[in-house]
């Protein structure tokens, strides 16, 4: 399909048509809008020939306000669920942190099978525990049937997360 242009001359006569039928206001005038129940048709619009068609009048926008229906409210569906039910299901990741070390990469490029690590804590002391990255409490390491595990002594508060960055 070949796309028309409209000159100049075209363009001034489709402003002229639209003002003599009233589609055009002053700018400072409120332009009413027709309710859903009487849509505003456009009328046919001549171009500079004096001829209308049907194609130029799908050119011609219809202006009118957006007119929504109101949702039915379906009972019997299920209730949102609120509070804290809604967290209960997300998944965290939880790790122990025993200590901290610091080295240049010739050290740890000179780490073999055996070798030891120096941690920033001592034997004894109480380890981080992270949820998901942040600090959340210390606590001290058990073993449990021969598996490792972590007996909580502390919940951080805000005031105690601020320490252990310090460390």
């Amino acid at each position: 399909m070949k796309e028309e242009t409209l000159t100049p001359e075209e363009i001034e006569a489709l402003f002229k048509a639209a003002a003599t039928q009233g589609d055009l206001q002053d700018p400072g005038k409120e332009v009413p809008h027709p309710g859903p129940s009487e849509p505003k048709q456009p009328e046919p619009v001549q171009d500079s020939r004096g001829v209308g068609s049907h194609e130029e009048q799908s050119r011609t926008p219809t202006i009118r306000a957006a007119v929504f229906e109101e949702l039915p409210k379906v009972q019997g569906q299920e209730t949102p669920i609120s509070g804290m039910d809604v967290l209960m299901d997300i998944p965290l990741s939880i790790s122990v942190e025993l200590g901290k070390a610091r080295c240049y990469v010739k050290d740890l490029l000179n780490l073999t099978t055996g070798s030891i690590v120096e941690l920033d804590r001592l034997a004894g002391d109480p380890v981080d525990i992270l949820v998901n990255g942040k600090l959340f409490a210390r606590g001290e390491v058990v073993v449990i049937d021969e598996n490792f595990g972590v007996r909580i002594q502390e919940i951080v508060t805000k005031k105690g997360s601020e320490k252990a960055r310090d460390r």
